[in-house]
């Protein structure tokens, strides 16, 4: 059906570049009957390259579910929520300042609660980063959460790639990653992507989505550029 609508506009000159959705088991499994992967993320209909991407929020936040309920292995370092925790509840007369925004909604499971993008935004942030560094260097917290700070700094890196759509110079990455000239970042973060893994399969299927997620919209927008 996907591919008759899109065949059907087509003759209509509407070119669709992409399609988008979230993580639903009938969306898994459209994924995987067009043979979507990191290495291809699109298809191929009337010879027009069809990009294939899940939403970015519902990313965002299986990221944050998955990281809050299990630790996460990068190489020989872990990401663990504890250290989110230990930052929220600093004593520290600075930490209202250092990460304003953490609050008890962002740390802590709430009912309904994980369904607002913002509270995942808010925790995988480039500000909480900093703050987890300012706290370590005083040694209110341990020097091993340096390895949190690093995954939320490019979880929020991650995120305004995927999901922002003005070159603005506080976010030089984006452009690093769309314009065809710069390769650097893309194969950073995939990289990075690729060697990150947790004991549960889920985790992996996200990795998963998040590599062609992120490849569909490199590659797309390249082509664009062109």
């Amino acid at each position: 059906m996907l591919r008759d609508i899109i065949t059907q506009l087509q003759a209509i000159d509407m070119w669709v570049k992409a399609v988008i959705c979230d993580q639903g088991a009938n969306n898994v499994s459209i994924a995987a009957r067009l043979n979507i992967t990191p290495e291809k993320p699109y298809f191929e209909v009337g010879g027009q390259k069809v990009f294939f991407l899940f939403d970015t929020p519902h990313l965002l936040k299986c990221t944050r579910n998955n990281l809050r309920a299990h630790q996460l292995e990068t190489g020989t370092e872990i990401i663990d929520w504890s250290y989110i925790v230990q930052l929220h509840e600093s004593s520290s007369p600075l930490r209202p300042r250092l990460a304003p925004y953490l609050t008890d909604k962002n740390v802590y499971k709430f009912a309904f609660g994980d369904m607002k993008v913002k509270r995942a935004a808010q925790v995988m942030s480039e500000t909480v980063s900093l703050a987890l560094l300012f706290l370590m260097s005083l040694n209110a917290i341990p020097s091993t959460a340096k390895s949190t700070a690093e995954f939320l700094q490019k979880m929020d890196m991650l995120f305004d790639c995927l999901s922002s759509s003005i070159l603005a110079e506080t976010r030089r990455v984006l452009w690093d990653v769309l314009h065809p000239s710069y390769v650097t970042q893309p194969r950073n973060m995939e990289e990075w992507m690729e060697i990150s893994h947790i004991s549960l399969p889920a985790w992996f299927s996200i990795t998963t989505k998040k590599t062609f997620t992120c490849n569909s919209s490199i590659y797309m927008n390249c082509m664009l550029l062109l």
